[in-house]
């Protein structure tokens, strides 16, 4: 089918001598002609970044190309480095399912030329609407095989492993899993434009994809990549989508560790979602780039407990008796932090070494421990943790 675009697009671009472009209707790149001629700024942009730069969508936005019922002629636009182009809309049922475009920098093509684009057009809307529906019952069915190996036991995940394989979804060997999690509650639209440029940034051997509620999960062959390698091209990938408003801001990529058999991979999914869970708690984490299982130290350990069971840990209801004194959370978070070395955490919140051992005093009287005993040590610094997962003690 998308042979069938693209022969389709060579023609028009041969029998006009333009160049030629088609688009989704996010303004993503479908298929594209040789260039012909001198093509502009916008046309180079969106070949190498396969989307149109965000300032060119909302200016055609502004020009009623996606109102149009036929072919309209956009002026050129020197500011945007945009020329002159004859757009088409491309519907199905009504629906703005794509755009062609034909770049006409001296606005020679005449009627008979705009027509020929406008027949074109018919029939590339059909045979988008024919690959759109081919696409969605080849995801309804990848879906269904990654949330059954994601969420069943046993047998049923091994069939639906086995069948990613066997369907050339996958290619036997290690993986790794990658959560893309977007900001907002996401729409299908977006998760599935999510899905389309990191399946492409990463697609060396297949990958697995599906959209969940709240996050796209891809399934990954490692090869010599490791999953922080992997997690990294998906980050980069999906920029263009930040930046022409598909995303309304940068999703938090999450990723789990190499996995090998079934049920290892649905482990690093969980541990994946974990990572997200903590680096939306913990700002820090994931400031730098996508968050591993392996960066997360004991919050790893923590986030395997349900929160509601997290506020019951010993101490951490002790902790809220320093509700109205966030100085000595504060001091106590630091001092453990800094395995009980005074001087330095003397140096960190700026106190004379005094003022320190006052407020650790303070502490131990109304917390009723002894920060000279390790287990209280260990046992008050976890519930510290747990409480940043649940919220301020």
């Amino acid at each position: 089918m998308f042979q069938e675009i693209q022969e389709i697009v060579d023609d028009l671009a041969e029998d006009l001598d333009r160049a030629v472009v088609v688009e989704d209707e996010h303004h993503a790149l479908i298929a594209h002609s040789p260039h012909r001629r001198q093509v502009d700024a916008i046309r180079e942009r969106s070949v190498f970044m396969r989307q149109t730069p965000a300032e060119m969508i909302e200016w055609v936005a502004t020009q009623g190309l996606r109102e149009s019922e036929g072919p309209l002629r956009l002026p050129a636009n020197p500011a945007l480095g945009a020329e002159s182009r004859i757009c088409v809309p491309l519907r199905a049922d009504g629906v703005l399912i794509g755009i062609l475009a034909v770049l006409d920098s001296q606005q020679t093509l005449g009627p008979d030329a705009v027509e020929r684009c406008g027949a074109a057009a018919a029939v590339l809307a059909q045979r988008l609407e024919d690959l759109r529906l081919l696409n969605q019952a080849g995801a309804a069915r990848e879906r269904e095989l990654v949330d059954a190996l994601l969420s069943a036991t046993g047998a049923a995940r091994a069939e639906a492993g086995a069948s990613l394989i066997r369907e050339g979804r996958l290619p036997p060997g290690r993986l790794t899993v990658v959560g893309v999690f977007p900001g907002r509650a996401p729409h299908a639209s977006a998760l599935q434009r999510v899905i389309r440029r990191a399946r492409g940034a990463v697609a060396t051997r297949g990958v697995a994809a599906a959209a969940r509620a709240d996050h796209a999960v891809l399934l990954v062959p490692l090869g010599a990549a490791t999953p922080r390698d992997v997690a990294e091209q998906v980050e980069q990938a999906l920029a263009p989508l930040v930046a022409s408003g598909v995303l309304a801001e940068p999703p938090l990529v999450a990723y789990g560790e190499a996995a090998e058999g079934w049920d290892a991979v649905a482990a690093a999914h969980r541990h994946a979602c974990r990572a997200a869970r903590v680096a939306r708690t913990i700002g820090e984490l994931g400031a730098d780039g996508p968050v591993g299982w392996e960066q997360l130290g004991v919050f790893g350990l923590l986030a395997s407990v349900p929160s509601d069971e997290l506020g019951r840990l010993a101490l951490v209801e002790p902790l809220r008796r320093l509700r109205d004194k966030p100085e000595l959370l504060h001091t106590l978070e630091v001092y453990l932090d800094l395995a009980g070395d005074a001087k330095r955490a003397a140096e960190r919140l700026a106190l004379h070494r005094a003022s320190l051992y006052y407020r650790l005093h303070r502490i131990e009287e109304l917390l009723a421990i002894d920060l000279k005993s390790g287990t209280d040590r260990l046992a008050v610094h976890v519930a510290l943790k747990a409480a940043r997962l649940t919220g301020p003690p």
